[in-house]
């Protein structure tokens, strides 16, 4: 283990606020967001001296590398005693939970940032957060019983294919951990029944849903005492995989009325307290729209509103930590201001390159011509970035090596 400045500060009125995870690009937005508002962050990576242990709005990191799950919560509790926090930021589920689970072990003056874990659980798994919005009549996807498909060996009559496929929450027990995955289009019922079969025995059946035209779309919300005190909504121009994954181009976009207030009546529903993103798919076209999933922390989006001017974890830091309310008015930031992963973005225009000019067409829609011209496009009118940052560069040098010498090494 490295440390480095990472300290206790007595007889200081500041608050210390310990960031966990460091070593992603949402922990080192979260210490960014919080340095820039003058807060003394300290941060930890579990990934040896990663990248965001460079951040200038650091002012002392520990680096480890856990090789347990164990592991990993007994050396964090260890640095918690060690730096005494006022505050607690994680933005992993699995730390969150560990860390709920060793709350009675904490510091006296040490509090988590984020909900208790039966609150937490509302949203981790999906099944739980869409029947709550089934109950609220909020729109969702078309689902089926995987237990049914598997004893029947077939889907329902005028099944429309694709039909994604998509754990309600990560396995983490062997021997299913290794075929763990967070989405799969199925193209036939040959290819359902192929995915499912892996899972027979499974404490838990994968969600089988059918496929909703569209962007993604997500609505991020503060909730404060049963209300929200923040808003941002973004909409996601590129993902990975192409048909549909993580975020690796978006923009804002002014709150939807409809969005917004399911998002509110979802998380109300939920009893939710701390920030969360309400992740839907909307189809421009037909105007409808469905729920896909509550991501119950920090996304990987953050930095869009972050940049905007909506500081999601300092937003967090004053109202969760301290009661104050932010004098920011909701939905006021601006608009059609892109922010890309730019590592990722590559990775998908590698993607899109290396594939049919037919399957891009088939799969997004539009000439592979015009996929890569829009990511050359976006590359030069430079908008925000999740890691490359103007006024914090050392992170972003590190990763650019890091990233250089594995694929060398490969």
């Amino acid at each position: 283990m490295k440390l480095h400045n990472f300290i206790s500060r007595k007889n200081s009125s500041s608050p210390i606020v310990l960031v966990l995870q460091i070593d992603s690009h949402i922990g080192l937005t979260v210490a960014r967001a919080l340095g820039r508002e003058g807060v003394y962050c300290l941060g930890v990576s579990y990934k040896g001296n990663a990248f965001g242990c460079y951040s200038r709005y650091l002012k002392g990191y520990a680096a480890c590398r856990p090789q347990s799950g164990e592991e990993l919560i007994s050396t964090t509790m260890e640095l918690i005693g060690l730096a005494k926090p006022h505050f607690v930021m994680a933005v992993s589920e699995p730390l969150m939970r560990q860390l709920n689970e060793h709350k009675a072990q904490l510091p006296e003056n040490t509090q988590l940032l984020f909900a208790e874990q039966n609150i937490l659980d509302r949203a981790f798994d999906k099944s739980t957060a869409l029947g709550i919005a089934a109950n609220l009549q909020i729109p969702i996807p078309l689902s089926f019983s995987a237990e049914e498909i598997l004893t029947s060996k077939s889907l329902p009559d005028g099944t429309h294919f694709p039909l994604v496929i998509k754990p309600p929450h990560p396995y983490k027990d062997a021997p299913w951990k290794a075929l763990n995955f967070k989405y799969e289009y199925c193209s036939s019922t040959r290819e359902v029944l192929q995915l499912l079969e892996r899972f027979r025995g499974a404490p838990y059946l994968p969600l089988v849903q059918q496929y909703c035209p569209g962007r993604g779309v997500g609505v991020e919300l503060c909730m404060h005492e049963g209300e929200p005190i923040a808003a941002f909504q973004h909409e996601r121009i590129r993902e990975m995989p192409p048909t549909g994954g993580v975020s690796v181009m978006r923009q804002s976009v002014a709150l939807t009325e409809a969005l917004l207030n399911d998002s509110i009546r979802l998380l109300k529903g939920m009893g939710w307290r701390g920030v969360a993103m309400v992740e839907y798919r909307y189809d421009p076209d037909t105007k409808r729209y469905w729920l896909m999933e509550v991501n119950g922390r920090f996304w990987g989006s953050l930095s869009l509103p972050v940049l905007c001017g909506v500081n999601f974890p300092y937003i967090l830091l004053e109202s969760m930590g301290y009661g104050r309310l932010p004098s920011l008015k909701m939905g006021e930031y601006p608009l059609n201001v892109k922010c890309q992963q730019l590592s990722a973005d590559l990775h998908w225009l590698l993607t899109v390159g290396r594939a049919s000019r037919e399957k891009v067409q088939r799969d997004l829609g539009v000439a592979k011509w015009k996929c890569v011209r829009a990511v050359l496009r976006d590359l030069l009118k430079w908008p925000y970035h999740d890691i490359e940052w103007f006024d914090d560069p050392l992170p972003a040098i590190h990763f650019w090596k890091e990233r250089i010498v594995n694929t060398l090494s490969h």
